[in-house]
């Protein structure tokens, strides 16, 4: 074996060696983990253990896509030095090394990942009344929450249901849940604006007039006192929470919370852009 060749095994090695599939993997799971947990953690009213689990994602996707550009560079080399197949896709069509080659490959099963996202996508059902076929490809990433909560106010005020259901269903917990704590103050400061003072718990009824056409079409398998509950807490009213016997669903809130905001939004004239988010949800 010529030394170009050797070290075209040796760059064979190294990039079959990168933990791609392994980044994949602990990334989905930590995905899945931040929803759970956030599934756990609403009914206490705290977030602890959310922000840190999606940073984790965030890291990890970063890390997987520094390896596959690290592979790609790798394959790059070898057919620059005349050891790859033009053409050839990098990495999936990387060549084995020369000692593998005759060695019988495993026959691998495929794993089928258990749906752990499913409990989202059936209540997100359930409140818009909606069930249509959704596609979903399985490279697609939800937008962060801000932009989610946008995209959701703009289809409030433009009265749309079906892709709203889309945008929502598609989102997943993992961003889903993040509406709750996002949306909570955006309420109590629109209330105020459109109120013209700060709101209190005996305006509760006022807003809901001014709202309730919007929610409805939005989202009509919505339970009917979730919007008395959502907006007595921008209203410092008594907690209601669990009174009808019956505690909240957390897709409850946070579809619920995103929808209140964009009907605010737009009964206040004012465009989803005009919102003040985050600085790490805007990103």
């Amino acid at each position: 074996m010529s030394v170009i060749q050797e070290l075209g095994a040796t760059l064979n090695g190294v990039s079959a060696g990168l933990p791609l599939s392994e980044l994949r993997l602990a990334a989905d799971r930590v995905q899945a983990a931040t929803g759970l947990l956030g599934y756990v953690l609403h009914t206490s009213g705290r977030s602890i253990g959310l922000a840190q689990l999606a940073a984790a994602t965030t890291n990890l996707e970063q890390a997987f896509a520094t390896l596959t550009r690290a592979q790609e560079t790798l394959a790059e080399y070898q057919r620059a030095i005349g050891l790859g197949v033009a053409g050839a896709a990098p990495v999936a069509a990387l060549p084995a090394r020369p000692e593998e080659q005759d060695r019988p490959k495993p026959k691998v099963e495929p794993k089928q990942a258990p749906a752990l996202d499913d409990w989202w996508e059936t209540r997100v059902d359930v409140v818009t009344g909606l069930d249509d076929p959704v596609d979903k490809k399985e490279d697609e990433k939800p937008p962060p929450a801000g932009e989610l909560l946008r995209r959701v106010a703009t289809l409030v005020r433009k009265e749309e249901p079906k892709p709203l259901r889309v945008q929502l269903w598609k989102a997943g917990p993992a961003i889903g849940l993040r509406l709750t704590a996002l949306c909570a103050p955006l309420i109590q400061e629109l209330s105020g604006e459109l109120l013209g003072r700060k709101p209190g718990p005996a305006d509760v009824p006022e807003l809901r007039k001014h709202l309730d056409k919007l929610t409805v079409k939005a989202l009509p398998g919505l339970p009917p006192q979730l919007p008395d509950i959502l907006l007595g807490r921008a209203c410092h009213a008594e907690p209601t929470h669990g009174s009808h016997g019956v505690p909240e669903h957390p897709v409850d809130s946070a579809t619920g919370s995103a929808v209140l905001v964009g009907a605010l939004l737009a009964t206040l004239r004012r465009p989803p852009e005009s919102l003040s988010l985050p600085e790490t949800e805007e990103k």
